[in-house]
């Protein structure tokens, strides 16, 4: 399975604005709530418990546990260290600073506000953007 990093290469820039306004491409696309839950236009899409799992609709669609790895399905997709490297199986393809940068390599592809959970960043990119951003998901 592509990890949330494979995803972003796809695409140009994916940001939140401080409001947690969720921006792909420059366009405002949604909303993410303190709570989890996850608006596309005005419409609820899914939402991330506050354990980890991660629904769209609302149907489980894998889980983040809390030492970072991450799970489509029961499969592990990969993971996010403390330090905010992201690794697909066990090589390193980005990272997520503590200020909300999130960079492909060494290159900046866009920022979340540090309130949303750097887990929570990758989560909702790769379960609800992917085919939006043309990647293929296995």
């Amino acid at each position: 399975m592509k990890l949330i990093f494979f995803i972003l290469l796809s695409c140009s820039s994916i940001s939140f604005a401080s409001a947690q306004y969720l921006y792909i491409n420059n366009n405002r696309k949604g909303e993410i709530e303190m709570d989890g839950d996850i608006y596309i236009g005005y419409n609820k899409v899914g939402y991330i418990e506050s354990d980890g799992d991660v629904y769209k609709g609302y149907n489980k669609v894998g889980y983040i546990e809390n030492d970072g790895d991450i799970y489509v399905g029961y499969s592990k997709a990969g993971y996010i260290e403390n330090d905010g490297d992201v690794y697909k199986g066990y090589n390193k393809v980005g990272y997520i600073e503590n200020d909300g940068d999130i960079y492909i390599g060494y290159s900046k592809i866009g920022e979340a506000p540090m309130a949303i959970r750097r887990e929570w960043i990758a989560a909702i990119v790769f379960f609800f953007f992917s085919e939006e951003l043309g990647v293929e998901i296995k």
